[in-house]
């Protein structure tokens, strides 16, 4: 269950439907106070980490064509067909170091491999008059 606190409005925020109990009938938003804490924001993260569903593709596509329309969606309350927006954001940036760091690790490699040799050379062409 959620720490989140239930809503005295009994209208759905993402299809303006009536909720009847904790969650809606016609979409299966759960009729929540909209805020956050900082740790139901890292747990998310970890299960998105663990498993996609339409909603990363949607909220890309949206975010790209129509960012205007997002903002306005996921401050209206209609969240249910979006990934979080913070959560995105830390996802992507996490998958964006990962491949940014594994591609110098591959380039550090060739460049000692090369620094290595050229030393040898060196040396050797000292050695013999």
């Amino acid at each position: 269950m959620s720490a989140h606190h239930l809503r005295h409005d009994k209208s759905c925020l993402n299809c303006g439907a009536t909720v009847e109990e904790r969650f809606c009938s016609r979409c299966g938003q759960e009729n929540l106070e909209p805020k956050e804490s900082v740790g139901h924001l890292i747990r998310h993260f970890f299960e998105d980490l663990t498993h996609f569903d339409g909603k990363f593709f949607v909220t890309v596509k949206d975010l790209i064509i129509r960012p205007g329309f997002l903002t306005r969606e996921y401050v209206a309350g209609r969240r249910m067909s979006y990934l979080n927006p913070i959560r995105m954001y830390i996802f992507i940036s996490a998958v964006f170091f990962v491949v940014l760091f594994a591609g110098k690790e591959e380039k550090a490699a060739g460049r000692q491999e090369d620094t290595g040799h050229s030393v040898n050379v060196y040396r050797g062409s000292r050695r013999q008059p």
